[in-house]
C-alpha cells in the first residue's frame, strides 16, 4: 500500500505585517505569484543571514526571471503615480513663484476679447483632467 512520496518534515514560520508600518513590505506580497512567496522568503532570509539564495530545480529561463522583476516593478511604479503626480501638482500649485519667467510669443493673431477669454475659461472648468 504506497501512498506515494512521503512528506518532507518542515516548521511553518510567519509573520504579521502591519497596514500602518508595514505597507510596503504588504504591497509587495500582494504583487507576487502565489507559487513564488515561499521561495522569495526564504531567499531573502538566506542573504540576511549571510548565505546563498539556494538552487532551485527549475527550468525557466534566467530572461524570464529578469522579464518578471521587472513587470513587478513597473506594476508597483503605475501603482504609486497616480498619489505621485498628484503631490507633483500639488507642489507646483502651492509654489506658482518657481514657475520659470515665460514671456508671451510675439503673434500676428489679434489678442482674446473678453467674451473669447471668458467661453475658454469656463469650457477649461468642465474639462475633466
Amino acid at each position: 500500500m504506497g501512498r506515494g512520496k512521503p512528506k518532507r518534515p518542515y516548521r511553518l514560520i510567519g509573520f504579521k505585517a502591519y497596514f500602518e508600518g508595514d505597507q510596503a513590505i504588504i504591497d509587495w506580497w500582494e504583487s507576487m505569484d502565489e507559487g513564488s512567496r515561499s521561495d522569495a522568503i526564504r531567499d531573502l532570509i538566506h542573504q540576511g543571514i549571510g548565505l546563498k539564495p539556494r538552487q532551485r530545480k527549475t527550468n525557466t529561463l534566467p530572461d524570464l526571471l529578469e522579464l518578471q522583476q521587472d513587470t513587478r516593478w513597473i506594476r508597483q511604479a503605475l501603482g504609486e503615480m497616480p498619489e505621485y503626480l498628484e503631490r507633483l501638482i500639488g507642489h507646483a500649485v502651492l509654489q506658482p513663484a518657481a514657475l520659470p519667467d515665460v514671456r508671451a510669443p510675439v503673434s500676428d493673431e489679434p489678442a482674446l476679447d473678453d467674451a473669447e477669454s471668458q467661453r475658454r475659461a469656463r469650457k477649461l472648468k468642465r474639462a475633466g483632467w
